[in-house]
């Protein structure tokens, strides 16, 4: 399975959300590197744990400044980043085999979570 790709047009323009965001992607791409190479169990175990950890730093961080900047959406930002969570811990706890995890793990990561980064996080960008 081929790995996800950050491209530019994803970047917000803030330093530390946008390496943010590429943690998120890098940590989905250990867990599919570790897969497609028949890693063990726990080595992918390990990577799942911290990609189900980052999230709440990240969104955490990513949200202190939208508070600085005095985001008019933030509640609605807040409940996306809710839902997120919710839905890695289900792909995480639902899929007892590796490929339906990583199958499930990969798709949220593309149809959500670069479709949240393209369509909620770049309006932060604009609200500066």
């Amino acid at each position: 399975m081929s790995e996800l790709v950050w491209k530019s047009e994803y970047s917000i323009g803030h330093f530390q959300t946008d390496n943010g965001h590429k943690k998120l992607i890098s940590l989905a791409n250990k867990v599919i590197r570790f897969s497609n190479a028949g890693e063990d169990i726990s080595r992918i175990h390990t990577a799942l744990k911290a990609l189900r950890e980052y999230p709440i730093i990240h969104f955490r961080n990513e949200e202190n400044y939208m508070k600085q900047l005095g985001f008019q959406e933030i509640e609605h930002h807040k409940a996306c980043h809710a839902e997120l969570i919710g839905r890695l811990n289900e792909v995480i706890t639902e899929n007892t085999k590796v490929n339906d995890l990583v199958h499930g793990l990969k798709r949220l990561m593309v149809v959500w979570v670069i479709d949240h980064i393209i369509h909620e996080d770049l309006k932060i960008a604009k609200a500066k």
